[in-house]
């Protein structure tokens, strides 16, 4: 047996290795990688280019470097070739089909397919050398695509295609199909042989149908980018937002939309591509009709199921918040030269404002949202990567001829419990921004811990410790969602503290307690502190020491009009221990004050 070891820097460096020395028999390979995403990331590059190699993975944050060492097999140990149909009984009982296909006349058809075909119905003996079997077997909408993919592959002269289609379950139901093959040539480069395997992906399928739903109802607007940066997607929303039809703005540049005086910002977000957590900023955009719509966009980079880079970005039209934004500064700067004799005058200003401040609580939960869509890919990333893992480790197992009855159900209820915790987790998110003017009598500690389940993930992808001493619960009224989202806004702000501040320990305390007459919230970080000449200053509108990337300057200012004007109680700061602490005091079982 021959090793080999790569140093692994991109996906045209692998797939140049493994040609040069040959990788394209049986062979094992070793990732040693930094990260779950990047090990599932490269297992899927390399089955892209040998997809009969078996691939364990070793994950670790003190790996200095990322390696892949392949073990080459001996020939007779050569997995899956023409004359070893046999070989096939490794991978019966798994949910993945594995199959071949051999030329007869104008059809590919199935010369070996492993007894897991049966998970839709049939037996394989059906397709053995059935000609009419792969003919009725694929949908009738989607036979001629799938034909054509292949016909076109080999013309081209590719050595793999990737498709997805619908087939024709035995009981006459219909499952989404994912098709991996690798399209095998003799000396003379004519194909002679066709080696993949299959996926069921109709959950998937239908989760894309339930999203898709979501997106193209939500009132901000949203694209989909591919590697390129090119458009792949768009909502209705965003049609409507600018005026253009969703054929209009596919494949097209997002540069191509947007007012030229924000194009530098772009750039420069375009160099954080590889950066997969959430980036907030300001961006105008050009409409049809040459208008500029102003909008809050929160862009997220991902990757897909092949490994490939997809970022999608959120908007909202933030046009008439930055009307009211002009109007308020320059009511402000009014107010600041009135005598202190004028406070009639200031009442009656006061009174006008009140409509606008409820606009900016609305657009600060919007903006909000935004972050909570971040946080949900966080808490959804482990999970996924678990699962991909689980299957992994079932293929494997399969490969080795020790998958037991046992360990598939094993595996089954794992993935069941990560799907019900994915499913929680939306749960949670759609009751965070239900409406919340409603007055209740809730817990603190539970609140928190509300809380603390949306951002939990968070902090933690950013190594963030958050410690939680309740000393005293206590039962409080008022608005449940308003005080959660007071909370996520102080803690949040503490994690961008501790980043900006490069904190070693990287911690946020938070102390739950009460003395006689009112409840005590305390939550401190470790993140430098508030400079004196600012710390005043924190709790007004617009003010904020970020750059337009990073927030508006609403998210403490809505916090203080929450805990003051609709809780009756406080909401302050101070410096201590190399950090800030933010106090809030509720008082015990009363009445939420009422505005005058």
């Amino acid at each position: 047996m021959k090793q080999y070891e790569l140093l692994y820097v991109s996906k045209t460096d692998l797939k140049k290795f493994i040609d040069k020395n040959e990788l394209k028999s049986s062979c094992i390979v070793q990732i040693y990688a930094q990260d779950e995403l990047l090990a599932r990331r490269l297992s899927q590059e390399v089955l892209e280019f040998n997809p009969l190699i078996t691939i364990n993975t070793l994950v670790s944050s003190s790996f200095k470097k990322t390696t892949l060492n392949f073990t080459k097999l001996p020939e007779d140990t050569e997995v899956l070739t023409q004359d070893r149909p046999s070989e096939f009984e490794f991978f019966h009982s798994g949910p993945v089909v594995i199959f071949k296909r051999i030329p007869k006349d104008d059809c590919w058809i199935v010369s070996h397919v492993t007894q897991s075909v049966s998970q839709w119905g049939y037996d394989p003996a059906y397709f053995l050398n059935n000609e009419d079997a792969v003919k009725t077997v694929f949908h009738k909408d989607d036979m001629e695509r799938i034909r054509e993919t292949l016909i076109q592959s080999i013309q081209a002269g590719k050595s793999k295609l990737y498709q997805q289609y619908r087939i024709n379950k035995e009981d006459g139901s219909l499952a989404w199909i994912s098709e991996y093959t690798q399209i095998i040539r003799n000396a003379q480069g004519e194909p002679i042989e066709l080696i993949g395997y299959l996926v069921d992906i109709t959950l998937d399928k239908e989760r894309e149908v339930l999203y898709s739903g979501i997106i193209n109802t939500t009132t901000e607007g949203f694209w989909l980018l591919d590697d390129a940066l090119k458009i792949i997607d768009v909502n209705y929303s965003l049609c409507a937002m600018l005026g253009f039809t969703k054929d209009e703005m596919i494949g097209r540049e997002p540069l191509e939309f947007i007012d030229s005086g924000d194009h530098a910002l772009c750039e420069a977000q375009a160099g954080l591509i590889n950066d997969i957590s959430s980036r907030i900023y300001e961006i105008s955009y050009k409409t049809k009709s040459g208008n500029i719509l102003q909008t809050l966009t929160n862009a997220t980079t991902m990757y897909d199921q092949m490994g490939n880079v997809k970022t999608f970005a959120f908007m909202t039209d933030i046009s008439k918040q930055k009307k009211i934004e002009e109007d308020l500064r320059e009511r402000q700067e009014g107010i600041e030269e009135l005598n202190n004799s004028l406070e009639s005058k200031i009442s009656e200003e006061v009174e006008k404002n009140r409509e606008k401040d409820q606009m900016m609580y609305q657009q600060s939960r919007l903006a909000s949202m935004g972050e909570m869509i971040g946080n949900i890919a966080h808490q959804w990333r482990q999970p996924l990567n678990i699962m991909a893992l689980v299957m992994q480790d079932l293929y494997i197992s399969d490969q080795l001829g020790n998958l037991t009855s046992k360990k598939v159900e094993d595996s089954y209820e794992k993935s069941n419990n990560l799907l019900q915790y994915m499913s929680q987790t939306i749960d949670d998110f759609r009751n965070f921004f239900q409406q919340g003017g409603e007055v209740t009598a809730f817990s603190v500690k539970e609140a928190l811990d509300s809380v603390y389940s949306l951002i939990n993930t968070n902090l933690a992808y950013n190594h963030i410790e958050c410690d939680i001493n309740v000393k005293h619960d206590s039962m409080i009224k008022g608005g449940l969602n308003e005080f959660k989202q007071v909370l996520i806004n102080i803690i949040n702000n503490a994690q961008e503290a501790i980043e900006s501040s490069k904190s070693s320990k990287k911690k946020i305390e938070v102390l739950i307690t009460q003395d006689k007459e009112f409840a005590i919230i305390r939550i401190s970080d470790d993140g430098g502190g508030i400079s004196k000449d600012v710390i005043q200053k924190v709790f007004d509108p617009y003010f904020t020491t970020k750059n337009q990337t990073q927030g508006t300057g609403l998210g403490l200012y809505m916090s203080k009009q929450i805990i003051e004007n609709s809780m009756c109680g406080s909401l302050s700061v101070k410096n201590v221990n190399n950090g800030a602490e933010f106090s809030i005091r509720l008082p015990l079982n009363k009445e939420v004050c009422k505005s005058e």
